[in-house]
Formats: structure tokens, C-alpha cells, sequence
């Protein structure tokens, strides 16, 4: 039995209206779009940087991790909140406007945070939750992957 092959608008009907979904160009299979994220983020994050600059987040501070391929960090002192776009300055990270960030939150590079969206750390584990827009960037990353799941087990070879 072969598995149905079927195009990006059967998984994301309203793909178009997604914000950033130029990220999905020259992808046919969802799953695809796993491997051009990290890339994807970093050019956007740059290119928002020529655009606006760069700042030091008050109430919050870089860490660079050496010892993991050189991960850079912010980690959250004081509680934040940002007011409009704000490029992390030495981070890799964009925070838009509406943002909160409670002490605690850790946020790892690279990473675009889009507008309305909370970070705060989950006392029980030490991660991060981030809320709103970033959960339908999940939302599509669990939906690939269920899909790809689904497409291995029922793919004939040959």
C-alpha cells in the first residue's frame, strides 16, 4: 500500500497568511522545513540587525556557551517587557513588540520572537515557555513531524 503524497496546502491550508511563510519556498513535504529553520532564523535575525540595530536588553544578560559549539544565551534577571522590535545585541535573538520576559526565562540563539508573547521559566524543570505566535510555529513543527511518522510507516520501497 502506497501512502498519499499530498502538497503543503493539505497540511497548512491558510500557509499564506502565515507570517513567516516564505520559510515553506521550494519545500513539497513538511518535514522539509526542519532543516532550513536554524539557517532561515539566522538570516532573518541579521538582516533585521542591518535594519534597526542592535541593543543591550536591560535587566537581562548575553551568555555565551563555549563548551556547545559556541551557544549564545540571554537569561533574564528582572522582569522585561519589550515595547517594539529589539535586536539582542552579540545574541542572535529578535524580540518584538508585546514580549514579556519574567526573571528566570532563558532564551537560546537563534530566535525571532514575534509580537504578543510571553517567556517565562517553568519553576518544576527550568525550561522555557513561550507563548501565542511561537506556539503555531510548534503547532506546524508537530504536524510535520506526525505527518513524516505517519508517511515511514506506511512508505513501500521499490
Amino acid at each position: 500500500m502506497k501512502a498519499e503524497i499530498m502538497n503543503l496546502t493539505t497540511y497548512f491550508p491558510q500557509l499564506d497568511e502565515f507570517q513567516e511563510s516564505d520559510l515553506f519556498s521550494g519545500v513539497e513535504n513538511p518535514w522539509e522545513v526542519l532543516l532550513k529553520i536554524e539557517g532561515y532564523l539566522i538570516e532573518k535575525i541579521e538582516a533585521l540587525r542591518k535594519s534597526y540595530g542592535s541593543v543591550k536588553v536591560p535587566g537581562a544578560e548575553v551568555v555565551h556557551r563555549t563548551h556547545r559549539f559556541g551557544e549564545s544565551m540571554l537569561v533574564v534577571n528582572n522582569l522585561i517587557e519589550i515595547s517594539s522590535l529589539t535586536v539582542v545585541e552579540g545574541a542572535g535573538i529578535v524580540l518584538s513588540g508585546g514580549t514579556v520576559l519574567e526573571p528566570g526565562a532563558l532564551i537560546k540563539a537563534p530566535a525571532l520572537i514575534g509580537e504578543e508573547n510571553e517567556a517565562y521559566k517553568i519553576r518544576s524543570r527550568g525550561q522555557v515557555a513561550m507563548l501565542s505566535g511561537l506556539a503555531a510555529v510548534v503547532g506546524c513543527l508537530r504536524a510535520c513531524y506526525e505527518e513524516s511518522l505517519g508517511y515511514a510507516k506506511t512508505r513501500v520501497q521499490g
